[in-house]
């Protein structure tokens, strides 16, 4: 019996490596902690991940929606990993504006931790080949350097699963593509240099943060910029070319950050994206590598209604 047992416990794991399980998603419940003053206009606002879910569930896309429990020990040991104290120490006493752009509710830090929480949740289902999962949190996080938030960011989350990937796996190597419409320099900040990391960032050219032309931070960093205006087929070839330099040192799992600020409707950028587009953009990525061991998570994007069907469209292309 325990022979048959092991060789059923065997088929199983052979048959979730060959047919990855359903998309997760999993959900930020306590996002609305992190708000702008009340009366005060701010495009990283609670309405953004709102009317995501409710463009998801109502969908019946057939996704296993989810929330995160890791534990607060874990959680805080990734965000204490990637970020020095200091900067922590001054997020953790902030209330107000952190700076011209980025600002600091009194609930700010509890949902940090839970979309901390949602990534490293995303991270487990993909390094145990249970993947693709997607967290879907706010704020975004790829502009926190080690010292610094900005750009909205406060926690860098993509970095904080790459590090914690690492830190659990000491043989193996992660990939990290960015496609938000900004580059993303936090996660170059904290990336660049790491032996068994690659990133490359695929964003608009002459935009914010303004270091996206700027020389590579180092061998395993690639920027990739595109010019204001860029239509779906120019920018999925630099999608293309990110995925084959991330892809280059046959990583043992991959990171997206997706923002959908490249969306033409979308208020803070200038490209002309649809949602198929990004839809495309998923198709180029798990066709050159395994869904199960892929996972992503949300940064930018700015206009509600395109962005809720640009991440349905996404999700639609994982299932």
């Amino acid at each position: 019996m325990q022979g048959l047992a092991l060789l059923l416990l065997a088929t199983l794991q052979l048959v979730q490596l060959v047919q990855p399980l359903p998309l997760t998603i999993i959900h930020q419940p306590n996002h609305a902690l992190h708000a702008p003053p009340p009366g005060t206009p701010h495009a990283e606002r609670p309405d953004r991940l709102d009317a995501i879910m409710d463009e998801l569930t109502s969908s019946n896309l057939g996704a296993t929606i989810i929330t995160s429990s890791n534990p607060l020990a874990r959680v805080e040991s990734a965000i204490n990993a990637t970020h020095s104290s200091y900067y922590l120490k001054n997020l953790r006493k902030t209330v107000g504006g952190l700076n011209s752009d980025t600002y600091v509710a009194p609930g700010s830090y509890r949902t940090i931790l839970t979309a901390t929480s949602c990534w490293l949740s995303a991270l487990d289902l993909a390094s145990s080949y249970s993947g693709p999962a997607f967290a879907l949190t706010r704020p975004p996080g790829h502009h926190a350097t080690k010292e610094a938030g900005m750009g909205f960011c406060l926690v860098n989350f993509c970095a904080c699963s790459a590090l914690e990937f690492l830190k659990e796996n000491e043989n193996k190597r992660v990939a990290v593509l960015d496609i938000d419409v900004h580059f993303g320099n936090g996660s170059a900040d904290i990336l660049k240099g790491l032996k068994r990391a690659r990133f490359a960032s695929v964003h608009e050219r002459g935009i914010y943060p303004g270091s996206g032309e700027s020389k590579a931070e180092g061998e395993n960093v690639l920027k990739l910029p595109v010019p204001s205006g860029c239509l779906g087929p120019e920018w999925l070839e630099h999608v293309n070319q990110a995925l084959e330099f991330v892809l280059a040192d046959d990583p043992d799992l991959l990171i997206v950050s997706v923002g959908y600020d490249a969306l033409s409707e979308d208020p803070l950028a200038g490209l002309n994206l649809t949602p198929d587009n990004y839809a495309e953009a998923i198709g180029l990525i798990t066709g050159r590598f395994p869904k199960s061991r892929t996972f992503f998570g949300l940064e930018g994007g700015y206009a509600l209604s395109a962005t809720a069907t640009a991440v349905r469209k996404s999700c639609e292309a994982l299932m």
